[in-house]
């Protein structure tokens, strides 16, 4: 996380890391919507960016920055997924560019946040 906000030039506000309720197990290691996919050795590898530069994430103030840490995230190999109010990009495996995936009702559910996963 430090070294994505290093590398995309922005201080990220974050929301949720490994509390809260979330379909993600990688936030804390239980998914909200699908009990079978819970993975206590995954949680902590998933934050919700709520802030950009003190910029509410889905604001116009935010957007050019949202654009810095997506592109920064796209760029990482060590970066699973991200999610943010324009798209939703995942690597089908590790070391594998993401690829934008076709999944409006996920995109729509992060009009004021950035959801990053990590390997």
């Amino acid at each position: 996380m430090y070294d994505l906000a290093q590398q995309s030039g922005h201080d990220l506000g974050v929301n949720f890391t490994t509390n809260g309720t979330h379909d993600d197990p990688r936030h804390s290691g239980v998914s909200n919507c699908c009990p079978e996919r819970n993975d206590p050795n995954k949680a902590g590898l998933a934050v919700d960016i709520g802030e950009v530069d003190h910029h509410v994430v889905g604001t116009t103030e935010a957007s050019s920055g949202v654009a810095d840490v997506k592109q920064t995230g796209l760029d990482t190999p060590g970066v699973m997924a991200v999610i943010d109010p324009n798209g939703y990009w995942l690597a089908p495996s590790q070391g594998k560019p993401k690829q934008v995936q076709n999944d409006p009702a996920t995109v729509r559910q992060h009009g004021t946040h950035m959801h990053v996963d990590f390997w």
